[in-house]
This record gives structure tokens, C-alpha cells and sequence, in this order.
């Protein structure tokens, strides 16, 4: 069995590792006497104020789990790596007899498998558990650990990553959880494995078949080949810039702990980003575009940051990140100190925009009811109030905030949701 790596949720997703604040802070009132000698005094906090502190069912921004010891392996799979590094449900997994059976069975078809010769159906059949075979396994699971006295449900509430099922019967939360994560799983498989060349493919099937022993999990073969023919085809878009809180966050995360927040209106200014169309420009004018507007407000002093929100996303697989380059357009241009910027270097959608926005203030300790300001262009910006909600709801299954409001045709007020927690193994580029 590998050596356990305690790994932050800091480390996934621009955390601190500080604890989520719901303390209330009064940035939502204006003063009607001297409002006016305030600068943009239309951007009031009030018009998106929301009843009371929201649920966090048990989230803690300090919470860690057991590395995998791959970063991007953690961000899609996060139940694997506490399934597979948690010494307790180890132990627990393998004495289990119907998972010991169906892991003895996986070893004969790994085996199998290393004959493939990295064809890829014939690999897949040898892998790729059949369906009630993969939908068993959660059953067992659930029956195996879904306790609240074990270690994992408290872990997996306390990351928020399976935010969804958090307030559901532990058996529940565990068998819902997996459900998901081997469908993603398999998803990946298919769209990644499927794409590398026969001797890749061949070479990580031996690789999988060279690291597995008598207690290796059921699902451990399929994972390696797929986040291995993740990285070899250089889709690691989900934790490239990890660990974030360390890196490009790092000044300004400093920051954070010992910010006076009722010095401002809001916590955060989000720009969501605007790709270009080709693969060499490094910046779309439209993104500079909304920068500029960013900046004004900033500073005005309106929050303490800025977050630039945008991954490698058109064209596709582009070699420039959206959030990346606006910060560096920030500070080039407007000279913007690094500690007054975060990146969000994962989006990929104007949802996620929002959802990356709330997983960051939640991560990082920012106060949870504390209004956030998003400035883009007038486009985007009425989409944002009045066209986004539904989308959210179709593409992540809830709406990543609690409130939302436009304030001008270039800004909304939005109050934040735990629901944004939860993480989606379905989605391999930005869960």
C-alpha cells in the first residue's frame, strides 16, 4: 500500500486551508446622506441581500484528504483517493468478500489486458466493469462505509466535494458518490484513453498491470490508464496550476487572514474571462476590455480583489489560459499589485464562472455571506441576471448562488452558495 500524503482541499481548488467564515459583515448598508459622495454608489451590496447564513452541512475549509500522489487524479476523483488512501477503508475494502472477489476477477482481466497490444475495445472489454457490476460496487460501498461512526462520511461532508448528497443517509452520500464517480470515470476512459495510439495505450496498460497486487482495488486499473492517457495527451487543464494557493494565489491568499472586510462592499470583483478564436493570441481585446472596467471599480476601493476567472478553453486545448493572461494584462497595464489578484485558471463556461467564484470565497475563508461584484460586458452581463439561472440548473444540477442582481448593464451582485462545493467527476476539464 503507498504511503498516505495528507492533500488540502487548498491544494485542488485555491484554497488556504482557513476555515469558511459565516460571520456576518455589514458592508450592505448605504449611507443616503453621503452615498452620493461615494464613488459608483449604485453598486450597493443591499440589492442582493439574502435571509440568514446558509447550511454548510459540516464543510470545512481546513478539512484534507489522502493524496494520490496525482494532483489531477485528486481533482477528478477525489472519492478514489480517499477510498484508496484511507488505511481504515483500505483495510475495510479488502476484507470485504464480494469486492475481494471482483478485484481478484479485475486481475485476471488486467492480465488480459497487457495482451491487448493497446487495442482499445479489446482493452475496454477488460477494464470497463459491465454495468451492474459497477453499479454492485456502490452498493457494497455504501453497506461497507456509509457509517457517520467510520472515517470516510465525516471526510467526505467536511470537503463539501459531494456537497450534494451532504444532508442524504450516509449510505447514501457514499453510494450516490460512487455512482457518479465511476460513470466519470468511465466517461474519461472513453474520450482519453480512446485517443492516445495503440503503443500509449499499450505501454499504460503494462504500467497499470505492473503496479497491481492482491489488494488492489477494483477501480485502481481503469483510474491509472485514464489519467495516465490524460497527461500523455497534455489534458491536465483541471490541476495545471496546482497547487494554486501556493503559486499564482499565493500573495494574495497572504492577504486574506488578515483582511478588514467591513472596508469594503464586496469580497471580490469576478471578470470572467472572453477567449479568442485561434491558438495564437494570448488575450481577447474583449477580455482586456472587461479588465479595464474591473480595475475602475478595485480602484475605487469597492473590494480588495480581483478575480480573473477563465481556463484554456477556445479554441480548445489553446496554450493561453483566460484568467492567466488577464492578470498579467492587470498588472502590465494597470499596474495592479500580484496580492490584489486571484485567478480562477479553470473555467470553461460563464457557469462555472460563477461556481469557481463560490468555490474560491468558500476555500479561501472569505466571509460566506459577504456580496461578491461581477463586471463584464452588457452582453454577458444581462445574460448573467437574467438568462443564466436555468443553464446552471440544466448543465450542474443547482445554482451556484443564493442571490443574483444587476446593478448596472455591466455589473451584478451575487451572494454565493455552499451547493458550488460539489465537485463533478463528469466533467474531466474543470470538475
Amino acid at each position: 500500500m503507498r504511503a498516505v500524503r495528507t492533500l488540502s482541499i487548498a491544494a485542488l481548488v485555491a484554497c488556504s486551508g482557513t476555515s469558511t467564515d459565516d460571520t456576518a459583515v455589514d458592508t450592505d448598508t448605504v449611507d443616503t446622506d453621503t452615498a452620493v459622495d461615494r464613488p459608483f454608489p449604485e453598486l450597493d451590496p443591499s440589492a442582493c441581500a439574502v435571509d440568514g447564513a446558509e447550511d454548510a452541512l459540516g464543510f470545512d475549509a481546513s478539512a484534507t484528504f489522502p493524496s494520490s500522489g496525482d494532483l489531477l487524479a485528486d481533482r477528478l476523483f477525489p472519492l478514489l483517493s480517499m477510498l484508496d488512501g484511507l488505511p481504515e477503508v483500505t483495510a475495510a475494502v479488502a476484507g470485504d468478500t464480494p469486492l475481494g472477489d471482483q478485484s481478484a476477477a479485475m486481475q485476471a482481466a488486467l492480465a488480459v489486458a497487457a495482451d491487448c497490444d493497446g487495442d482499445f475495445a479489446c482493452v475496454r472489454a477488460q477494464l470497463v466493469l459491465g454495468e451492474q457490476d459497477g453499479f454492485d460496487v456502490g452498493t457494497h460501498l455504501a453497506s461497507l462505509l456509509g457509517s457517520s461512526r467510520g472515517v470516510l462520511v465525516p471526510l467526505m461532508k467536511e470537503t463539501g466535494l459531494f456537497f450534494r448528497w451532504s444532508e442524504d443517509a450516509p449510505g447514501t452520500l457514499v453510494n450516490e458518490s460512487w455512482q457518479l464517480t465511476w460513470a466519470g470515470l468511465v466517461g474519461a476512459f472513453d474520450r482519453f484513453a480512446g485517443a492516445v495510439d495503440a503503443p500509449t495505450l499499450d505501454g499504460l496498460v503494462d504500467d497499470a498491470a505492473a503496479a497491481a497486487g492482491a489488494d488492489t482495488a477494483v477501480w485502481a486499473p481503469l483510474a491509472a490508464v485514464t489519467i495516465g492517457a490524460m497527461h500523455a495527451l497534455g489534458r491536465d487543464e483541471a490541476a495545471r496550476y496546482e497547487p494554486l494557493a501556493a503559486g499564482e494565489n499565493a500573495a494574495a491568499v497572504a492577504r486574506i487572514a488578515e483582511m478588514d472586510w467591513s472596508a469594503y462592499r464586496f469580497a471580490v470583483i469576478l471578470v470572467p474571462g472572453q477567449g479568442p478564436t485561434d491558438d495564437q493570441t494570448a488575450l481577447n481585446p474583449a477580455g482586456a476590455a472587461r479588465c479595464d472596467l474591473a480595475v475602475a471599480r478595485w480602484e475605487a476601493g469597492l473590494a480588495p480583489f480581483l478575480l480573473t476567472s477563465g481556463g484554456h478553453v477556445h479554441p480548445d486545448a489553446t496554450p493561453y489560459s483566460e484568467a492567466i493572461e488577464m492578470k498579467r494584462y492587470l498588472m502590465e497595464t494597470h499596474g495592479v499589485p500580484e496580492d490584489a489578484i486571484l485567478v480562477d485558471p479553470y473555467a470553461r463556461h460563464t457557469t462555472t464562472n460563477l461556481r469557481n467564484l463560490a468555490r474560491t470565497m468558500l476555500h479561501l475563508g472569505m466571509p460566506a455571506g459577504m456580496a461578491a461584484l461581477v463586471t463584464s460586458d452588457e452582453i454577458q452581463s444581462a445574460y448573467i441576471a437574467e438568462l443564466l439561472e436555468p443553464r446552471c440548473r440544466r448543465e450542474l444540477g443547482y445554482v451556484p448562488w443564493r442571490s443574483v442582481v444587476s446593478l448596472t448593464p455591466n455589473d451584478g451582485c451575487v451572494r454565493v452558495s455552499h451547493q458550488s462545493l460539489f465537485v463533478d467527476p463528469g466533467d474531466a476539464l474543470d470538475p
